[in-house]
């Protein structure tokens, strides 16, 4: 199966949870993604959209703790890591994706990524334009998580050379012990 067929699938799959498993997901995922983080300052988080796993809750909970939080912002066609003092502060960026006007954080401990769908071994599945990839090749130490429905979880997902894996799944069910991850 291609990737665009593989998105739609997933993004249907997604779509399917109806508002309680949600919510009752989103709770679990957020303290297991909370518990990965401990101890890590800086951390780079998505802003959930379009049926994404909402982040909002996790984004609070990290400013809570005085964790240093950073969102994506587009700058010239790449992603930066745009520092984030209060959810208040996100504005609209581009493709609909809320953002800050903070300054940019080079120095980051851990990345909550976003997917589509993930395999056991890691692999990501996201929009297909390639940012989360570029950044990572940028940061090549940054520890790379991602909060995932159990319902997202491939058994496949064809890869290219520039596809740059996660190192830990935090779904409902708890972690995945990824196969063969970074």
């Amino acid at each position: 199966m291609t990737k665009e067929t593989l998105r739609q699938i997933y993004r249907k799959r997604r779509g399917q949870l109806t508002p309680a498993e949600r919510q009752t997901a989103t709770a679990r995922i957020t303290d297991a993604t909370l518990a990965a983080l401990e101890g890590r300052g800086r951390v780079f988080v998505y802003v959930g959209v379009r049926g994404e796993f909402d982040t909002r809750p996790l984004i609070r909970a990290l400013l809570d703790a005085s964790v240093e939080v950073a969102v994506p912002r587009i700058e010239q066609g790449g992603m930066v890591a745009a520092h984030l003092q209060s959810l208040e502060d996100l504005v609209v960026g581009s493709f609909g994706i809320p953002t800050t006007t903070g300054a940019s954080r080079p120095h980051l401990d851990a990345c909550v990524a976003p997917g589509i769908a993930f395999t056991r071994s890691g692999v990501r599945l996201g929009q297909g334009g390639g940012y989360y990839d570029r950044f990572f090749v940028r940061h090549p130490n940054l520890w790379r998580i991602a909060p995932a429905f159990e319902v997202q979880i491939a058994p496949h997902i064809p890869t290219d050379p520039h596809d740059i894996p996660v190192h830990l799944i935090l779904t409902e069910q708890g972690p995945l012990s990824l196969e063969g991850a970074p």
